[in-house]
């Protein structure tokens, strides 16, 4: 089942070093366990491979959150502040 059409699914947002980051849960019913993927340049909770993955670990019981460091402004490559490339301290301090 697509995380979209999950019963259990949340799009939410964290709020982090004074922005709010977005994130999404999936927590499948008696849930054994937590899996978090956070996610920097380069790739999002959005990523169909990423997805593809947290899936399975839902069909295996497990609860998890995609979630990303960067906003969605600063994920955007015409951005004029958009670095090129990862930002390794701010990531960090995000995390």
């Amino acid at each position: 089942m697509p995380l979209s059409h999950h019963p259990g699914t949340q799009q939410l947002q964290l709020a982090s070093c004074g922005v709010l980051l977005p994130a999404l849960v999936v927590r499948p019913i008696r849930a054994a366990g937590w899996v978090i993927f956070v996610h920097g340049s380069g790739s999002s909770r959005l990523s169909t491979r990423n997805q593809a993955v947290a899936a399975v670990l839902q069909r295996a019981g497990l609860a998890t959150v995609l979630f990303d460091l960067l906003t969605p402004a600063e994920q955007d490559p015409g951005a004029p502040h958009h670095a090129g490339g990862p930002e390794l301290e701010r990531l960090a301090q995000r995390l």
